[in-house]
């Protein structure tokens, strides 16, 4: 008979996008054309992981209406005082997974990462997770 944990819950899935040396952005391929952006297909975004190798300290997010649209700054409702907007921003640290409330990002299809410093020596993937 099979156990539980022998499978893997199908309600999360993700989704990886790399920091280059050198740059602040997230990139991603689709059909092999790097862009800037990342399409989260109507999911929302419910966790982040780094790896090892990002040299970033705290990642903040853009977001968009298509992948090569004008991205902005991402903003939402301060909780505690609705009438003021907070960004969202997450203090990182490597080899780390990090979760989020999935209604921090219910709004968002496109979306961007941006590291507060330039990612050095090696590319670094940060792997989204996504849930429907």
């Amino acid at each position: 008979m099979s156990k539980s944990t022998q499978f893997q819950s199908s309600r999360d899935f993700t989704r990886s996008v790399k920091m280059l040396v050198g740059q602040t952005t997230s990139t991603t391929y689709n059909d092999n054309i790097v862009v800037s952006s990342f399409d989260t297909m109507g999911c929302n975004i419910v966790g982040i992981r780094t790896d090892a190798n990002l040299t970033a300290t705290s990642l903040r997010f853009q977001v968009g209406n298509s992948l090569d649209g004008i991205f902005l700054d991402y903003y939402t409702n301060d909780s505690s005082n609705p009438a003021l907007l907070k960004e969202i921003k997450l203090t990182v640290a490597t080899s780390k997974h990090f979760a989020f409330d999935r209604d921090n990002f219910s709004s968002v299809q496109f979306i961007k990462i941006i590291g507060n410093t330039a990612q050095l020596t090696t590319d670094s993937v940060i792997t989204l997770v996504l849930r429907p």
